[in-house]
């Protein structure tokens, strides 16, 4: 299930890259612009793949006694 699911998410990920790219290049987006595009796929993703391995490990392990925190640089 999780490799279908995130199957799609790479085929949107990557179409959401060209057409971020494409706009940069066209100039049709000011930098400051694509900086948020960009962040927000990435926001995104991540938040997609946390969620759910954050219920599977959940549902396999029982919840952690503390919370688990994604830090993302760069």
């Amino acid at each position: 299930m999780a490799e279908n699911n995130f199957r799609f998410l790479r085929f949107w990920k990557g179409r959401e890259m060209v057409r971020i790219a494409l706009r940069e290049v066209a100039g049709a987006a000011p930098l400051e612009e694509t900086m948020i595009e960009l962040s927000q796929l990435a926001d995104i993703c991540l938040t997609t793949v946390f969620d759910h391995w954050n219920e599977e490990l959940r549902q396999r392990s029982g919840s952690p006694e503390s919370e688990f925190a994604i830090i993302g640089l760069g």
